[in-house]
């Protein structure tokens, strides 16, 4: 059973990759700032070895550096909105300084894989392109910026060890969380379903005409766990998306539409915050983040967006208290 180091562990991503992994049989290891609270540790997160400390602090990096593991997934970084609004030395100790600290230290150690998880936002404006791991951008803000530079590290590391350092460019991820304390309510899909559950209706605050790419975390982890199970040479960047872009306002239809078949209740969808909207008018597909080159190490994508769409309505429905929007 390979030893998996993964950072962030009870975040919304990190949680999600640790519990597959632990259903995969391997042993992790979690960098933790709070204790997962205990009803998770005896159920997905069962078998969680927990390293708790933060990850700025010396003393669990020490910690970290004393370790034997086979491989890190690294998932640590302020997030969107965090990295415009924090100072900049403080973005640049967690999202810039720590990724350079991790990867030179586990250089010098014999691990099988190195995970970065990186964002599509590294290549700023793509409204209207067909983009692969090789096509060039401009970041918008600082989460892209600092996530660009991270890239930049994994291809130098990969090329100075010859280890499998590589990076996870994913989409927007969307779906339920293993801990209700993650950050995770915000991002679109989930928001819109929880508006479909509690308040009967679907209202958009724009007029719906942004495109996005999506991919359920079921698949994130799943390339996860299949990329650490891979013994090849790996390549040093995987864009991990859906292929498919689509726009708000048929993500908001579709919703409407698996809630109806679900439940057999109408609702309605208004954009631009108070308009009813009848159809989505919008054309299927504006730009594509090509993902071939994941799909040519074996990986499948499981998870339909309907599907998700489904499996969020079933945990809000299966909510005790209403999370905040």
């Amino acid at each position: 059973m390979k030893k998996v180091l993964v950072t962030g562990a009870n975040g919304y991503l990190g949680s999600q990759i640790c519990t597959l992994l632990l259903k995969k049989r391997f042993n992790v290891v979690g960098v933790c700032r709070k204790i997962p609270n205990q009803q998770a540790l005896e159920g997905p997160l069962k078998g969680l070895e927990v390293l708790l400390g933060d990850l700025t602090d010396k003393t669990i990096i020490s910690e970290i550096e004393n370790l034997v593991v086979d491989s890190v997934v690294h998932t640590v970084s302020f997030d969107h909105k965090q990295s415009e609004s924090f100072e900049t030395d403080k973005v640049c100790q967690l999202n810039v300084q720590l990724n350079w600290q991790l990867m030179e230290m586990f250089s010098t150690k014999n691990i099988s894989h190195f995970i970065y998880l990186s964002t599509i936002q590294v290549l700023g404006d793509i409204s209207n392109l067909n983009v692969d791991e090789e096509s060039q951008g401009i970041p918008l803000n600082k989460y892209g910026l600092t996530h660009l530079i991270g890239e930049n590290m994994v291809q130098y590391y990969k090329k100075k060890t010859g280890l499998n350092y590589l990076s996870l460019r994913l989409s927007n991820g969307y779906g339920s969380p293993i801990l209700n304390n993650s950050n995770w309510s915000w991002l679109v899909i989930n928001d819109l379903c929880r508006m479909a559950v509690f308040e009967k209706k679907i209202v958009l605050q724009s007029n719906g005409e942004i495109y996005k790419d999506f991919i359920h975390l079921t698949d994130i982890a799943k390339s996860v766990s299949h990329l650490l199970l891979t013994e090849e040479n790996l390549d040093p960047l995987y864009n991990m998306a859906s292929g498919h872009s689509i726009s708000l306002l048929s993500v908001a239809h579709t919703i409407k539409k698996v809630y109806e078949l679900k439940f057999g209740i109408e609702i309605h969808v208004f954009h631009s915050r108070n308009i009813l909207s009848k159809l989505d008018s919008f054309q299927e597909s504006r730009y594509k983040i090509v993902n071939d080159n994941i799909v040519k190490t074996g990986f499948q994508f499981d998870v339909r967006l309907e599907e998700g769409i489904n499996e969020l309505l079933n945990y809000f429905l299966n909510l005790s208290t209403i999370p905040n929007a």
